[in-house]
């Protein structure tokens, strides 16, 4: 009877061991499954502000190039009226020339005139 006995006790002692030991490995792969969901987290968290960073860095460089065409617009602006101005000085130069050489065909003719009248 008290092998009996200590055989019971020596059965319960091992299921309760086995019941720790299958515990502890719950608990450890609990762990685990927890470690890498944090890592997961962690990486995707990383992922997002380097995306968020890629981001702004690209609305900056849109920003930047927007700046630049207005520049340019302006530019294109300025130029225009440039040549405008250039197109009426051309136009007063051109009609100064016309009338200059009204004039000096007038004036070869008055000069004609006069010379054949002094010759006679």
């Amino acid at each position: 009877a008290i092998q009996k006995s200590q055989e019971s006790v020596a059965k319960a002692k091992a299921a309760t061991e086995d019941r720790r030991h299958s515990q502890g490995d719950l608990s450890d792969e609990r762990d685990s499954l927890l470690l890498a969901n944090r890592a997961e987290q962690m990486s995707m968290q990383h992922d997002i502000q380097f995306n968020e960073a890629m981001i702004r860095e690209r609305e900056e460089g849109i920003r930047d190039i927007q700046t630049t065409v207005m520049e340019v617009n302006d530019i294109f602006k300025d130029l225009a009226v440039i040549v405008q101005d250039q197109g009426i000085m051309i136009d007063t130069i051109e009609d100064g020339i016309i009338n200059t050489h009204e004039s000096a065909k007038k004036a070869n003719s008055e000069l004609r005139k006069a010379a054949d009248s002094q010759r006679r």
